[in-house]
């Protein structure tokens, strides 16, 4: 199962005893059956991919926050995963950072989980908004935060027209 899933932490999570080589190669030693020197490939390839091929061998608190956010966004794509599940990616990345950011998750191809209070984010890159509200489920809509809170304010709208006895509200699994 960890073979499909490529996971970005908030916090990113990379070993600080391990250089950014090591932490990126650490999936792909663990869960594919790649040569070391196939290994070494795709590691500079996915650093490279997030601008990070001169501080390759640099341990986490060598680097910048932002740094190490791409470095942990390497190592969850560097086994080439089904899925992404990503939790805040754009912490600690300055502006060109984000826009890499919605670019690169605009262009994949593969499903993406994306947990963001980042509204530009959402709007940028999301083509369905699963709503979580106070711990519970609200709804899942077309698009992104912005055309949710749109969806959710016309059904408002609609609900608050009818007489209170007619108004359906949707049922909530637990």
């Amino acid at each position: 199962l960890m073979r499909r899933f490529g996971i970005l932490y908030q916090s990113g999570a990379l070993w600080s005893s391990m250089t950014l080589s090591e932490n990126v190669a650490l999936p792909l030693e663990q869960y594919t059956k790649m040569s070391r020197a196939e290994i070494k490939q795709q590691v500079s390839l996915k650093l490279a991919l997030v601008g990070l091929a001169e501080v390759a061998e640099r341990r986490p608190h060598e680097i910048s926050g932002g740094q190490a956010q791409r470095a942990a966004l390497a190592r969850a794509l560097a086994p080439h995963p089904e899925v992404l599940l990503l939790d805040e990616p754009d912490n600690y990345l300055d502006v060109p950072g984000k826009q890499w950011l919605e670019r690169e998750l605009r262009r994949t191809s593969k499903s993406v989980l994306l947990v963001s209070h980042d509204r530009a984010l959402l709007n940028n890159v999301v083509d369905r908004t699963l709503a979580l509200e106070e711990g519970g489920w609200v709804g899942e809509y077309a698009g992104g935060y912005d055309d949710w809170l749109w969806q959710r304010a016309q059904l408002e709208d609609e609900q608050r027209a009818q007489p209170e006895d007619a108004v359906v509200r949707p049922a909530v699994e637990a």
